[in-house]
């Protein structure tokens, strides 16, 4: 565990998670896909990315999900849409080179990467998006999380 902090600008941590939500989720097996999945349907965390810098130390970051607001019944097809759907748009963002919505608490230092990954089904909309938080120094989680999707909706007059 480091007590020293790496600095990564705001870009360059999105793609490193980017590609290791690929990894983890489109380039391995189904198998082993799905493996991972279940053990994040179960409350579990699941170790993604690990950064080392030369006399900097190390940084670990495991990957928690948040389907809590997920409208329906969530399953690891649905869950493979939406975070396709979610990679789509972070790989819109970086090519652009436009500047990234981060939402922070300034409380905590916890960011979200406001780069919805957008899917409908039957009517119903889900909003799947990426946080991260440090709790102890040297150690991150990554969060994906599914956002209520009404507080996205417009209102009619």
């Amino acid at each position: 565990m480091s007590n020293v902090s790496i600095e990564l600008d705001t870009a360059t941590f999105l793609t490193v998670i980017y590609n290791n939500y690929k990894r983890l989720f489109l380039d391995s097996s189904e198998i082993d896909a799905e493996e991972e999945y279940r053990k994040l349907m179960d409350d579990q965390t699941v170790p993604i990315i690990e950064i080392s810098a030369p006399d900097q130390g190390e940084v670990t970051c495991d990957l928690a999900l948040d389907h809590s607001q997920f409208l329906g019944t969530l399953n690891f097809s649905r869950f493979r849409n939406a975070l396709i759907a979610h990679l789509s748009q972070i790989a819109d963002i970086l090519k652009s080179e436009d500047e990234l919505n981060v939402l922070t608490n300034e409380d905590t230092g916890d960011v979200v990467y406001y780069v919805p990954g957008i899917v409908e089904e039957d009517g119903t909309i889900n909003v799947l998006v990426t946080g991260v938080a440090q709790r102890t120094a040297g150690e991150l989680t990554v969060r994906l999380m599914f956002l209520d999707p009404q507080q996205f909706a417009v209102q009619a007059d």
